[in-house]
């Protein structure tokens, strides 16, 4: 039987490179070519349709 599953450090500047967030100043800056910045676009849009969450 296999051990249970060990955490692991997680690269979050490689994360946000890739969703196409990059800090800028005292704000951010969303990088629209990024390679994962349809995912950020889905996460962050503002769809009246979903309803509120229960």
């Amino acid at each position: 039987m296999a051990g249970a599953p060990q955490p692991t450090a997680a690269d979050l500047d490689a994360l946000w490179r890739q969703l196409g967030v990059s800090a800028e100043g005292e704000g951010v800056r969303l990088l629209d070519d990024a390679p994962l910045a349809a995912v950020r676009k889905a996460i962050t849009a503002n769809d009246s349709n979903r309803g509120s969450p229960t």
